[in-house]
């Protein structure tokens, strides 16, 4: 039966392409399969017998006996372990270790363990972190650049523009004052003239306001979400209680336009989706961060629907959120509501 066991053993390891060895309660290999010897490139015989910790680089071995006398201590399996091996032509190569340990009672009998070469791997995962980096940064770059001319269209048209039609407006009543009586077609149609042009201005204004609201720039990032909330709420007769604190809470510039903006999103997604009744905004100023908890009572939805629910707006919080350095969550539950909760270190 053991005979039987021992064969069945080796044609299953036989048929795998990673590392698999046997070692001894003195940690020597006294089983090394096929395929690890064409991975480190040595024979049976210059592998069988020699200490497993021979095959690692010299800066691992220290690594490899730490976690071997944990798992000794605490009669545990190593799992997961990555090693830089290295073979016989000195070339290194990643190794993602799970090994188990044999006990007889608090002794050690020896170990089996598994080597799965993840160098390709590695390699793929750290130029995916390069190329998610670059996107970050280059999402940064063109968030910053829009920013920036939104603030100077904004400028524009409040400055330029809309004193060029209030001139306009005045211009247009010192006609309509010195129009003869007896021209009543002409005041009628210069008064429609004066309305249309007054509506033009206030639809100016809010679409400066909308791009960039002054208010950001001259009194902070509280006043402008207090403002913010009594717009959504003009607009949509639902009530928006806003509490920040301390009542005088400052941000870096930089910080404080992307959080008026996750804000701004939030406040839409509510007004489109939520058919809500109460909403509630709150900036906390902690010891070491800045807490945004944005709460709604619409329709909400299920956990399930949290991760359907990253839609276009969704995504550009959390990417705001992530170049402020913080955290971003949402949660919501089935006619309970959604809860947004960013959370920025102050630094």
């Amino acid at each position: 039966a053991l005979k039987e066991s021992e064969n069945k053993f080796r044609g299953i390891t036989e048929q795998i392409q990673d590392v698999i060895y046997m070692t001894d309660k003195a940690g020597r290999i006294v089983y090394i399969s096929p395929a690890s010897l064409e991975i480190f490139g040595y024979s049976q015989d210059e592998m069988l017998g020699k200490p497993f910790t021979g095959f690692l680089e010299k800066s691992q071995i220290p690594l490899a006996l730490k976690k071997f006398r944990f798992s000794m201590k605490t009669n545990q399996t190593e799992r997961d372990l990555i090693l830089t091996m290295k073979r016989k032509d000195n070339s290194l190569f990643q190794g993602e270790l799970k090994a188990t340990l044999f006990f007889e009672g608090n002794k050690v009998l020896g170990s089996l363990g598994l080597i799965r070469d993840i160098t390709d791997r590695i390699k793929a995962e750290r130029a995916l972190r390069e190329t998610t980096q670059k996107l970050r940064d280059l999402a940064t770059y063109i968030q910053e650049v829009r920013e920036e001319e939104r603030k100077e269209i904004a400028q524009d048209l409040h400055d330029d523009l809309g004193q060029k039609l209030t001139a306009m407006n005045i211009d247009l009543s010192w006609i309509a004052c010195r129009l003869p009586a007896d021209f009543p077609e002409v005041s009628d149609k210069l008064y429609k003239v004066q309305e249309l042009l007054l509506e033009t201005v206030t639809r100016v204004k809010q679409i400066s306001s909308q791009l960039r609201p002054s208010i950001l720039d001259d009194l902070g990032i509280a006043a402008a979400i207090v403002w913010q909330a009594n717009e959504f709420s003009a607009r949509t007769d639902t009530p928006c209680i806003v509490n920040i604190l301390p009542d005088d809470l400052t941000m870096p510039s930089t910080t404080e336009i992307q959080v008026f903006r996750i804000v701004q999103e939030s406040l839409t997604n509510i007004m489109r989706h939520a058919e809500a009744t109460n909403v509630m905004i709150s900036l906390i100023q902690k010891e070491s961060s800045w807490r945004l908890r944005i709460k709604d009572n619409g329709i909400g939805f299920s956990q399930e629907e949290t991760a359907m629910k990253q839609s276009f707006g969704i995504i550009g919080m959390e990417e705001r959120t992530h170049l402020c350095g913080g955290t971003f969550s949402i949660a919501g539950e089935p006619d309970k509501g959604t809860e947004i909760i960013v959370e920025i270190p102050r630094t």
